[in-house]
């Protein structure tokens, strides 16, 4: 197997499904899959994008990176056309591993690898959302039944790691592999660009920042009753809310809330913004009042810009923050607890500055992108020399072929279903 590496390069599809900007995940594929050694791999990137997803913005910042992308479109939970061209797809590029990154492409990660015999699966658990309607928790679940079945896991904390044992995931199958940012490209400047200027504020305006996806679990009904408290203290502080949700509706919500509370004048709302980086700079404090979170990219960002934060002691959190040195740490819904450390780091910018300072050194020493991707890389070298490889496969492609197998593939395809679900225990799914 060895000299079989030798002979070629390993064909790697980094498999995605998410809506309109994605996340701190979705960076984290795209990057990897422009700075990977291409004399070593070969990425292709293939996105799920839903048909009713007008906001998608994955496959025009994939072209602009100049990627191997191929965005697929699906209509429902379980498009078959969708499935028949991913596996289309992995045998005229000779796929040998599929790298997934969410529930539902783990569940069809799965299903593929019926299809395709020896194909590794490789999965990078970011983080579950533990609430909400019966429908997350089955899709936690069902993410947990198919995870089981992967070759290998990465988990991006240890608190995920410890998730994913008590989920029923072999512990020897998991490796820990921190969220990493480039800490060069992310580092504090000085310039003439500052969001004060573009909001016609003050130069001297306190700016607390909150930068990411605009979803329910993210915590932002605290960060709103923590700001009535700040005002009290700091009355002309700002808070920017940087993002967008998978829709209009939970930020909509978020403005009414703020209305309600009668501090709708201090709250700025920016939507989704391509200049982070700026942002980021021309804040005081940046807060991640999550009520759960894998490892959040956003606080890697705001750390290696020598930002000092307030977060919640949450999923990878803790691995990032050491409370008191490099910001707060502090627990879900707290809007008391969350005010009062804004209100010391405004008021005490010199603690302020130096927390901010550590932060960096934490981050250029623990969260490098150049070490992820190194560790990243020789996983994939290493799933290629693993003894379920001794009958790997050849992929012998044709187009003719592919068409005649597509009614036997539908039928397959919901066999595998069925059995799947048949063989995974519903106790569990509401926990």
């Amino acid at each position: 197997m060895e000299n079989y590496n030798k002979m070629r390069t390993i064909n790697i599809m980094e498999f995605r499904s998410t809506h309109t900007t994605g996340g701190g995940p979705d960076k984290t594929i795209l990057v990897s899959a422009k700075q990977h050694n291409k004399e070593r791999f070969n990425i292709i990137v293939v996105y799920l994008k839903g048909e009713d997803d007008t906001g998608f913005k994955i496959t025009g910042m994939a072209k602009d990176m100049g990627l191997n992308f191929v965005e697929v479109n699906e209509k429902g939970k379980i498009d078959i056309k969708s499935i028949n061209k991913i596996n289309h797809l992995i045998k005229e590029h000779n796929i040998d591993i599929l790298h997934a990154h969410d529930y539902k492409t783990d569940v069809f990660g799965c299903f593929l690898s019926k299809m395709n015999r020896g194909l590794i699966l490789l999965t990078t658990a970011h983080g579950w959302i533990d609430f909400g309607p019966i429908k997350q928790r089955f899709y936690n679940w069902l993410d947990f039944q198919a995870i089981k079945r992967f070759h290998k896991v990465i988990a991006v904390c240890e608190a995920n790691k410890e998730k994913l044992i008590k989920h029923g995931v072999d512990p020897n199958k998991i490796t820990v592999i921190y969220n990493a940012i480039d800490v060069d490209e992310w580092k504090e400047y000085k310039g003439e660009e500052d969001i004060r200027r573009e909001l016609l504020l003050k130069e001297d305006t306190p700016l607390v920042g909150a930068i990411g996806r605009i979803s329910s679990e993210k915590g932002l009904d605290t960060l709103l009753e923590s700001a009535v408290l700040v005002i009290k203290e700091v009355p002309e502080v700002r808070f920017l809310i940087a993002g967008k949700g998978e829709g209009e509706e939970e930020e909509n919500r978020l403005k009414s809330y703020a209305k309600h509370l009668g501090i709708e004048k201090n709250i700025v709302f920016l939507g989704h913004r391509s200049d982070a980086k700026n942002i980021y700079n021309s804040l005081d404090v940046f807060a991640l009042p999550s009520l759960t979170e894998g490892l959040a990219n956003t606080l890697l960002e705001a750390q290696a810009m020598a930002k000092p934060v307030v977060a919640t002691d949450v999923g990878g959190n803790g691995d990032v923050i050491i409370d008191g040195l490099n910001g707060f740490l502090l627990q879900p819904q707290d809007a008391s607890k969350l005010s009062e450390k804004i209100v010391y780091l405004l008021k005490n910018k010199d603690a302020a500055k130096e927390m901010g300072k550590q932060g960096r050194q934490i981050i250029c020493e623990k969260f490098s992108f150049k070490v992820r991707l190194e560790r990243i890389e020789q996983l994939y070298i290493d799933l290629m020399k693993t003894d379920f490889l001794e009958n790997y496969k050849t992929c012998n492609y044709s187009p003719q072929r592919h068409g005649e197998l597509r009614e036997t593939q539908k039928l397959t395809f919901w066999r595998n279903y069925s059995a799947f679900l048949q063989k995974c225990p519903l106790e569990g799914v509401l926990d």
